[in-house]
C-alpha cells in the first residue's frame, strides 16, 4: 500500500505500433501524425472527440485497467500521473507511441484483493511470497518424500508421493495435471506445484484461522446477494426509462431546486458594440435551442468570426463574465479581439427539465423505488426485536 502506483487506472489510448525495424522517415511521419492528433484534442478537449480519434487512428481501440507491473514503466509513469479525464502528450514505450487518457481510477483499498491475489500467485518471482510459503510449510508440517522426488526428477514422472502437507499426501498424479498447464523444467514445475499447493491449502483455511476474514467474506457475499436482488426487483430498465424519470421530476420538481439561483443563458463576446446589439435583438426573437445556430449562420459564416459564444447554466463561480454581469461579484478583463461582452438569459431557482439534472433525478428515482420495495417487504414480513439483547448492544 505504501509503494508507488498501488492502485489501478482505466485507460484508453490513441496508439500507433512501431516495429523495431521502422525507418527514420516512417518514424517521423507517425510522430507528426500523433502531434497533429494531440493539437486537435487540445482544441476540442472533449470525451467524444478523444473517442473519435481512438476509433480513427489507434491500433488499439479498447479501454483497459492498468495495474503496477502490467505495462512498461514508461506507460505507468505517464498514466498514473494523470487525473481522471486528463490525456497525455504523445510519448514512447517499447511498443510504440501513445496519447493516453485516464477514464477512471481505483485506489489501493478498492483493488486490494486483486493485488494480493496477483502478487501471491506470481510463483518464484516474489521473495515475500517465498518467505511466506516457507513459514506455512513449517506450520503445516510439510514433509518432502525423497524417493518420489528423485524418481520425478530422473524420469520426468512418477506415481509416488512427492510430499505431505498437514498429514495429506500429494502424488505425482496431481503434479502431472499441474505441469500440463504450466510449461517449464521439471524442477521449476515441482517448486511451483509445492508453492501453489501450500497457498491453496492456506486459502482453504482462512475462514477458520481468521474469524475477522470469515465475517468480512460473509459481509461481501451478503452485499453481492443484496445488489443482485435489488437489480432484479428494480432493474436498470426502470431507472433508465425516460418517461418515468420525467414523470418523477415533474412531481418532485421542488426537490431539485438549487441552493442559490443560477443563470441559464448565453455569454457572447463580440467584436464591436454594434454586433452585440444586433445579436441581442436577433436572439430575443428565437427559442434558446436555436441560439447557437443563429450565431453561427448570421455572425460567424463565410470565414467571419464576429462572436465567441458559450451557452449553459451557470452557478456563481462557474463563469467570470456571468459573475460580473449577472451576479455582480467580480471584474473581468475583456476578451482579446472580442471586447464587448453581453449575456442573454435569466436567473432561475431550478432546472427547466429533467435532462438538466439527469444524474440527480436518476439517483433520486432509484432511491424512491428502493424505498417502495423496502416498504413492501416490511408490510409482508413482521420484524420483532429481542429487547433484552438489544439493551446489551446499546450498553457497548
Amino acid at each position: 500500500k505504501s509503494g508507488h502506483r498501488a492502485g489501478q487506472v482505466l485507460v484508453k489510448h490513441v496508439f500507433k505500433y512501431l516495429p523495431q525495424n521502422i525507418s527514420g522517415h516512417a518514424m517521423r511521419e507517425v510522430e507528426h501524425k500523433m502531434d497533429s492528433v494531440f493539437r486537435q484534442l487540445e482544441k476540442a478537449n472533449a470525451a467524444t472527440d478523444f473517442d473519435v480519434c481512438v476509433n480513427l487512428f489507434s491500433d488499439d481501440k479498447s479501454s483497459f485497467w492498468v495495474s503496477r507491473t502490467q505495462m512498461p514503466i514508461e506507460f505507468e509513469d505517464v498514466v498514473f500521473g494523470l487525473k481522471v479525464g486528463e490525456f497525455s502528450r504523445p510519448f514512447f514505450t517499447p511498443q510504440g507511441i501513445h496519447i493516453a487518457k485516464v477514464l477512471e481510477r481505483k485506489e489501493f483499498d478498492e483493488v486490494k484483493d486483486e493485488v494480493v491475489h496477483r502478487q501471491t500467485f506470481r510463483h518464484g518471482e516474489n521473495k515475500i511470497t517465498r518467505t511466506f510459503v516457507e513459514k506455512l510449510k513449517k506450520e503445516y508440517r510439510y514433509t518432502p518424500d525423497k524417493a518420489g522426488i528423485d524418481e520425478l526428477l530422473s524420469a520426468g514422472s512418477t506415481r509416488r508421493t512427492l510430499f505431505t502437507l498437514d498429514g495429506k499426501s500429494y502424488t505425482g498424479e496431481g503434479f502431472s495435471r499441474f505441469a500440463a498447464a504450466h510449461p517449464a523444467g521439471v524442477r521449476k514445475q515441482l517448486e511451483e506445484f509445492v508453492m501453489k499447493t501450500v497457498l491453496d491449502y492456506e486459502n482453504s483455511r482462512l475462514e477458520r484461522k481468521h474469524p475477522e476474514f470469515r465475517m468480512l467474506l460473509q459481509e461481501h457475499c451478503d452485499s453481492v446477494l443484496l445488489a443482485e436482488i435489488i437489480h432484479r426487483e428494480i432493474g436498470e430498465e426502470k431507472v433508465g426509462n425516460e418517461a418515468e424519470l420525467k414523470g418523477y421530476f415533474e412531481t418532485h420538481r421542488s426537490d431539485f431546486h438549487w441552493g442559490e439561483a443560477r443563470y441559464k443563458g448565453m455569454v457572447l463576446h463580440c467584436v464591436t458594440k454594434r454586433v452585440a446589439k444586433q445579436a441581442r435583438k436577433l436572439l430575443k426573437k428565437l427559442p434558446e435551442t436555436e441560439w447557437k445556430d443563429a450565431i453561427r449562420l448570421t455572425f460567424n459564416a463565410e470565414g467571419k468570426q464576429q462572436i465567441q459564444a458559450e451557452q449553459g447554466t451557470y452557478a456563481p463561480g462557474d463563469n467570470g463574465y456571468v459573475d460580473q454581469l449577472v451576479f455582480g461579484k467580480r471584474e473581468m478583463a475583456p476578451v482579446l479581439s472580442y471586447p464587448f461582452t453581453i449575456v442573454l438569459g435569466k436567473k432561475q431557482k431550478g432546472p427547466d427539465s429533467w435532462e438538466e439534472v439527469h444524474e440527480s433525478v436518476a439517483m433520486a428515482y432509484r432511491n424512491h423505488l428502493e424505498a417502495l420495495w423496502t416498504a413492501k417487504l416490511r408490510s409482508a414480513a413482521k420484524v420483532e426485536f429481542e429487547q433484552e439483547v438489544l439493551k446489551t448492544v446499546n450498553n457497548h
